[in-house]
């Protein structure tokens, strides 16, 4: 029988601030995606969950792309009665 090793981890793997970046530019490539979505489909609203499904990502995540989206007046403000975020103006 072989004697398997562990392999070393590289040290960029625990490096904080490359994984901040990281997840930075996959902030910026999420918020794309949903701009183009909602372009492409002239939605006038944009339900929450769908954002998440679309993205394939986790809850956590889907709150800070669409509080980006609002931030940079994308989206207003998420509708608590229709789990909605309203298309502010056409991307």
């Amino acid at each position: 029988m072989r004697d398997i090793k562990p392999r070393p981890v590289p040290d960029f793997m625990w490096d904080e601030p490359l994984s901040v970046k990281v997840f930075q530019n996959n902030i910026e490539a999420w918020c794309c995606k949903i701009e183009k979505l909602i372009a492409e489909r002239k939605k006038e609203s944009v339900h929450f969950q769908h954002i998440q499904n679309f993205l394939r990502i986790s809850h956590d995540n889907a709150v800070v792309v669409c509080d980006r989206l609002v931030s940079d007046g994308v989206l207003g403000p998420y509708d608590m009665a229709t789990e909605r975020y309203p298309v502010l103006n056409e991307v």
